[in-house]
């Protein structure tokens, strides 16, 4: 089997893997709150042992302005909730929605994890095209992993009150990204500099969706063993995922 064929191959069992964990995550929508426990868990250990590592791996003379690319992430994500919050706020003061309703961010969190997915597709072909063994270990890793990605972008857009059917097209977006990813890496050569940057970028994004939005929402709504397990099950799954690559 030809490196091409074998990238698409496991690009498209990628699909089917992110397809199954955002399901189950609709289908179990009266766990909501277990599920954002586990995200939260999940987001971070993606940030801290996925995307920095990679991003300073790949970009080892620049460390310090790969962490102020995932501060600018962070505060990114962080500014954006605290704005429209203000704006909720006013509103439902006036006789408008529910300063609780922000579908946008849900929709905001859901797409940096599209393009975590993408690059973890892009990753795929530059494994195979590194070597067989390591694109097969990488794959392997990225169909197991994009599992959780599925389940943790239909728990964001459920979570910010989002319709099932916008939770449907956003992990229809999740579940293409690694297949395009991995035909966009035999097709053109990314800067290692620039991928570094966005790599650190979306790993301050998801920071601070997981310590701001995800983990504080849990407790609030079941403070529990139960809730903490969870959340650590979440990162030791991430923990686990990252070690096989």
């Amino acid at each position: 089997m030809s490196i091409t064929v074998a990238a698409v191959a496991f690009g498209i069992a990628t699909f089917f893997s992110t397809l199954v964990g955002g399901y189950f995550a609709i289908r179990r929508k009266s766990d909501l709150p277990l599920f954002l426990g586990f995200a939260g868990g999940a987001l971070i250990g993606v940030a801290f042992l996925d995307l920095l590592p990679g991003a300073i791996s790949i970009n080892a003379g620049s460390v310090n302005y790969i962490l102020m690319s995932s501060v600018i992430g962070f505060m990114y994500y962080h500014v954006t909730q605290r704005t429209l919050a203000v704006h909720s706020h006013n509103k439902a003061i006036h006789g408008g929605s529910s300063p609780q309703s922000q579908p946008i961010m849900g929709k905001i969190g859901a797409s940096g994890l599209i393009m975590h997915s993408f690059f973890d597709g892009f990753g795929i072909g530059a494994g195979f095209q590194v070597s067989y063994s390591l694109g097969l270990l990488v794959a392997l890793a990225v169909v197991l992993h994009d599992f959780s990605d599925g389940l943790n972008t239909v728990t964001l857009m459920l979570k910010n009150n989002n319709t099932t059917m916008a939770a449907r097209s956003f992990l229809l977006g999740d579940a293409a990204a690694p297949l395009i990813g991995v035909v966009v890496s035999f097709v053109i050569l990314t800067s290692s500099v620039v991928l570094s940057f966005i790599l650190a970028f979306f790993a301050g994004e998801f920071l601070s969706i997981a310590s701001t939005d995800l983990l504080p929402e849990a407790h609030a709504k079941e403070e529990s063993w139960r809730m903490i397990c969870l959340t650590l099950i979440g990162l030791a799954v991430i923990f686990v995922l990252t070690r096989l690559t």
